[in-house]
């Protein structure tokens, strides 16, 4: 019987239809598939209990005439029908697959990532004999998919989930791949994450009940249940451009030509900016309290400054030339070591166990970087002299407290415990014109 409110003179060509159709054979053959990807749901399909991939095969085979007949007629009208049906079929497949399921739209962008990643294999690594002409069309279609591929994830990302089926409970692991898809194939990661960790994510309320103005930052996937997700992944991302940061680092380095003061501009304006990412996502504990984010942030953080100290020849290099940009990297990079250094001792006070067994990995690390600071503007001629000294103890509100409220008492001889030791700030001071220059903005440095 014909729809009535339907533009479609063939009823038989609804897309919905039809798209349920190739979902429900889809997710079937999924399920008897002998490799399912991780994401893949384990549940088993409507009528499928008990029956054998074979049987299955076998009842299916009657459906595929009529299907291909149907789909057909499908791509008819799409070709040769009037304009008002070519709009229906637009409006409604634009967000037909949205509508039917997280889990299923994440899995298409999951897949067309596979395919992507095919064809960068074969850029990468050409199979023998492959004309110019069809390298050049695999660049072009690899280029495309990629474009396609972060706008599908920044759909899954930004489509309103009001009705998802039992919330966002199970579904963290595949928000964190979507995050990680759009952030790899966007046009600039390192912008993207700036954007996400300075702007949007210190908006994000924790609140149980989101309003829709608290969505204004257009991640809907966004929110207190997904937060630890998406902030995990933005550390990563963050990681991940670092390393590739002190690969160039180390190139530059290593050359025996001289480097373009152009290209060592633009590094070092990416190192400050991969920086100010790890300092916006670490400061973002002064506003959240959750366990599982401070832990992320002292965890992260360490291995921030671990990988960040490998790059230390290359500004040592560069300290004369760009002095001033490398000192406001060191005071911009100072504001996220303090907030470790608070958490930890903190963490330390409260007991919180997830977060003190991270403690000495990263107070080694801070401890590095900070005589790798030392180092550097002791060895320069720059005329900067380095001064250490016990800062008054705050907390994230930066509110003056007791030493002893984060001291553990089984530890308070410890000469090397984190508070008393690491909580020694670098303070670096000029001695031309007794100017800060790696000190926090408050007045949180000066010695007691």
């Amino acid at each position: 019987m014909q729809d009535l409110d339907s533009c479609c003179a063939d009823p038989t060509c609804e897309l919905p239809v039809y798209l349920f159709l190739l979902r429900d054979l889809n997710s079937k053959l999924e399920y008897f598939s002998p490799k399912p990807t991780s994401f893949r749901s384990s549940s088993t399909p409507p009528g499928l209990s008990g029956i054998t991939t074979v049987d299955f095969v076998n009842k299916i085979q009657t459906v595929f005439a009529s299907l291909r007949r149907h789909l057909d007629s499908a791509i008819s009208l799409l070709e040769h029908g009037s304009e008002s049906c070519q709009t229906h079929w637009s409006d409604q497949s634009s967000m037909a697959a949205l509508r039917f399921s997280f889990m299923l739209a994440s899995e298409v962008v999951v897949t067309l990532e596979s395919v992507v990643i095919s064809l960068q294999k074969v850029i990468d690594k050409p199979v023998e004999g492959t004309a110019k002409h069809k390298s050049t069309i695999i660049q072009e279609l690899l280029v495309t998919s990629r474009n396609k591929l972060c706008s599908s994830a920044h759909k899954v990302l930004s489509h309103d989930w009001n009705d998802i089926e039992n919330g966002w409970k199970g579904k963290g692991e595949m928000v964190q791949k979507i995050v990680h898809i759009y952030l790899e194939n966007c046009e600039s990661t390192s912008q993207s994450l700036d954007e996400l960790a300075c702007s949007i994510l210190p908006t994000v309320s924790f609140s149980s009940r989101t309003t829709p103005e608290e969505y204004s930052h257009g991640f809907t996937t966004l929110c207190s249940s997904t937060f630890a997700v998406w902030y995990k992944e933005l550390h990563e991302q963050n990681l991940v451009i670092l390393g590739k940061l002190v690969k160039e680092a180390v190139q530059i380095n290593k050359s025996k030509a001289t480097p373009q003061p152009a290209a060592v501009q633009i590094l070092m304006e990416k190192l400050h900016r991969s920086v100010m990412v790890v300092v916006a996502l670490i400061n973002i504990c002064k506003t959240h309290d959750k366990v599982t984010v401070r832990t992320m942030a002292v965890k992260y953080g360490g291995k921030y400054v671990d990988t960040f100290l490998k790059v230390f020849e290359f500004l040592e290099s560069q300290f004369q030339g760009h002095k001033q940009l490398i000192i406001q990297l060191f005071k911009d990079f100072q504001m996220g070591t303090r907030t470790i250094q608070t958490l930890c001792s903190e963490a330390k006070g409260l007991k919180q166990t997830s977060i003190t067994c991270k403690v000495p990995a990263t107070k080694r690390s801070l401890e590095r970087f900070l005589f790798r600071v030392k180092a550097l503007l002791h060895s320069s001629s720059s005329g900067c002299t380095f001064l250490m000294g016990n800062l008054k103890h705050k907390n994230l509100i930066g509110q003056v407290v007791s030493s002893q409220a984060y001291v553990d008492g089984e530890n308070d001889n410890n000469s090397d415990d984190f508070v008393e030791n690491v909580a020694e700030d670098d303070v670096v001071r000029n001695s031309e014109d007794d100017g800060e220059v790696a000190r926090n903005s408050e007045d949180d440095g000066e010695a007691e």
